[in-house]
């Protein structure tokens, strides 16, 4: 899929970033829709999304927070990581395969 995915790694455009930024300019959506990887509904809701919250005024400024913390996450973002790694199977990590998770990480102790 052209686009951004979403943080949620399923296979559809971010809503932040189709908030964000003037997307009928994003060479990602026109390429999807010229493919025919993307439909015309889905272009639609694309080019005519408004967030329901405030964003970030760009995607770089959405970015630089995002990995402002990446190397000293805080107490909160590491619990709700880790909640987070509990019910998903699918995320990836730019070091490598997560290893197994101990009992005592599970609560199962």
């Amino acid at each position: 899929m052209g686009g951004s995915c979403c943080t949620t790694c399923r296979p559809r455009v971010c809503s932040g970033w189709a908030g964000v930024h003037d997307t009928g300019y994003l060479a990602g959506v026109r390429l999807a829709f010229s493919n025919r990887d993307m439909t015309a509904d889905t272009l639609r809701a694309i080019l005519t999304y408004t967030s329901p919250v405030p964003l970030f005024e760009s995607g770089k400024a959405a970015f630089e927070h995002g990995i402002r913390d990446i190397d000293n996450p805080s107490p909160a973002a590491k619990d709700a990581i880790g909640k987070i790694e509990k019910v998903r199977d699918d995320l990836n990590y730019l070091d490598g395969p997560k290893p197994a998770m101990t009992n005592s990480e599970l609560d199962l102790e």
